[in-house]
């Protein structure tokens, strides 16, 4: 097995310890993350979610997170949404990212989080899994299940 470098050591360790020190730290109840497709876009269910609370009157005690790949921060939803004080944009799997993981109210995603997510009892997470529960995923797609048999 090749040795990780120190770099890479470095930057799971920092992850382990953020992950840790987050869940220490009293969840924030009008804090929202979204994250959709691991942070490929602003879109789909979790984009929807956040448009209605965005301009839902009562909601607007809410604090929204928007995770985004460091490719996606150039989108057209961070211009639309640059000047309003309560939405912020974080890059994808930084360690703001696993402090918002920890710390966030309202979990939503339209995928699934990564594994260092440890959903706290004081948590809500919603999940609007993208696309249809009719679809064939993994093993179930005939190509990968001749794959698998053989």
């Amino acid at each position: 097995m090749a040795q990780l470098s120190f770099r890479s050591r470095a930057h799971r360790r920092l992850v382990a310890e953020t992950v840790a020190r987050s869940r220490r730290l009293p969840v924030r109840k009008n804090t929202v993350l979204y994250e959709a497709n691991s942070g490929r876009g602003a879109v789909c269910n979790p984009e929807a979610i956040f448009r209605a609370l965005m301009a839902a009157p009562d909601m607007s005690h809410l604090k929204h997170l928007w995770v985004l790949e460091e490719d996606c921060l150039n989108d057209p939803i961070v211009a639309e949404f640059e000047k309003a004080k309560n939405v912020r944009f974080i890059e994808y799997k930084s360690l703001e990212y696993y402090y918002a993981l920890g710390t966030a109210g309202y979990l939503v995603n339209n995928s699934t989080f990564p594994p260092e997510l440890s959903k706290r009892p004081e948590q809500t997470y919603i999940n609007t899994w993208h696309g249809t529960p009719l679809k064939r995923m993994g093993y179930d797609v005939e190509a990968l299940a001749a794959v698998r048999a053989a």
